[in-house]
């Protein structure tokens, strides 16, 4: 972390990334149980391989306490938190917003559904996604979603993890692609 506690780096089995000379964009907050920020605007390294970012692109990123001993039944819903800006993969169109994120959790079923929506810039284009998949203890396992980007049919993917010492905090980092466009961002959903 830097002194303002922005994730500059970070290791996960053989694997490394590191900020580089890129900068921190979309950096927040509002507790000490879950951050998030996106590299943007230079080189940085991700999983061992040197990746060249606009400001159009991002590494999005989430960090925070996770939930060591995780409930084992009850339900719960999660709203939007906050989350970096949309972006589109390839830095075509600039930055947008996510405007909507919210998901449902079975804890003694081990599943969940999760559905998000928002605008990328550029071509003032909407974005809608839902998915439902497992959980693996504090883990969301990575799941399908379905939805449109603009009037376009868009598949992809919803991935993330429980946070705080009851699953209070939840963060998912999520991927939708049309065949010409790839929104990709983080979201921090609370209980």
């Amino acid at each position: 972390l830097d002194a303002s506690g922005n994730l500059i780096g970070y290791t996960s089995g053989s694997f490394s990334s590191s900020i580089g000379t890129a900068s921190v964009a979309d950096s927040g907050t509002s507790d000490s149980i879950i951050k998030w920020g996106r590299w943007a605007s230079g080189t940085a390294t991700v999983d061992n391989v040197s990746v060249t970012l606009s400001a159009n692109q991002g590494v999005h990123l989430l960090w925070g306490v996770p939930t060591a001993i995780m409930p084992t039944s009850g339900t719960g819903t999660y709203s939007l938190l906050g989350g970096t800006s949309p972006t589109e993969a390839g830095g075509l169109l600039t930055p947008g917003t996510l405007s909507s994120a919210s998901m449902s959790v079975d804890f003694g079923a081990l599943t969940y559904s999760v559905s998000l929506g928002g605008t990328i810039s550029g071509v003032a284009t909407t974005f809608s996604a839902s998915g439902a998949g497992s959980l693996t203890s504090n883990k969301l396992n990575t799941t399908s979603l379905t939805g449109l980007i603009g009037a376009c049919s868009a598949t992809g993917s919803v991935a993330g993890m429980f946070f705080g010492s009851s699953a209070e905090r939840a963060g998912i980092t999520y991927k939708l692609d049309d065949g010409t466009y790839t929104v990709v961002g983080a979201a921090a959903l609370k209980q």
